[in-house]
């Protein structure tokens, strides 16, 4: 919460819309929804919402938008239109015609110098605070992620949403993985539930 305090709510919250929280990604899979983001001058924005928000609280992200965010900083900063089809296939008579769909850039994030600033302290963040995602030989860039879940009253003291979000090999990268587990029993962190489920889809990726 310092840092965005430090930073204040117009920074803090145009930086939020540029990875594209709280809006579409207009990914092509139906009844995508666009989240959950206050921003200031909305009824239910408050000042202390700069500081909850900051570590997630008040703030519901799709697993797309987390992808497509998570990938900018991968691609040195870019944010792409995130996609499901690879290509169309029109039959004409003996014809067939094969019109891929090609990668198209929505807007940059942040700069590249940025990303890789960025990179680096996820590159850091596994090495030192999330080994169980670390795969052996590659530089791998990840975060993990504790959410608490909202009830009506409050949030849910015994239950956790446990996730692990990030791309290798981090000086080249070819893919960006996330895993989320809705309400593990073995652990509540993602550190310790999805982060080696993480590592192991990784390794098979990376081969």
């Amino acid at each position: 919460s310092f840092i965005s305090t430090s930073m204040g709510k117009d920074t803090f919250y145009t930086y939020l819309r540029r990875f594209g929280f709280g809006t579409l990604t207009h990914v092509d899979l139906a009844s995508e929804g666009p989240g959950m983001v206050k921003l200031p001058g909305d009824s239910n924005w408050f000042p202390s919402d700069l500081g909850t928000n900051s570590f997630g609280q008040g703030i519901a992200v799709t697993p797309i938008q987390m992808l497509t965010a998570v990938a900018s900083v991968a691609n040195e900063g870019m944010l792409m239109q995130p996609y499901i089809v690879k290509e169309f296939i029109t039959r004409d008579g003996d014809k067939v015609r094969r019109i891929p769909v090609e990668p198209m850039a929505r807007r940059r994030a942040i700069s590249p110098e940025t990303a890789a600033t960025m990179t680096d302290m996820l590159v850091q963040v596994v090495e030192e605070g999330a080994p169980k995602a670390a795969v052996p030989g590659y530089r791998v860039a990840g975060k993990s992620g504790t959410a608490e879940i909202p009830e009506p009253y409050g949030y849910n003291p015994n239950e956790t949403i446990a996730a692990f979000v990030g791309f290798a090999p981090a000086d080249d990268p070819r893919f960006v993985l996330l895993i989320r587990l809705d309400r593990p029993t073995v652990s509540p962190w993602g550190t310790q539930t999805a982060a080696p489920a993480f590592r192991a889809i990784a390794e098979r990726l990376l081969v």
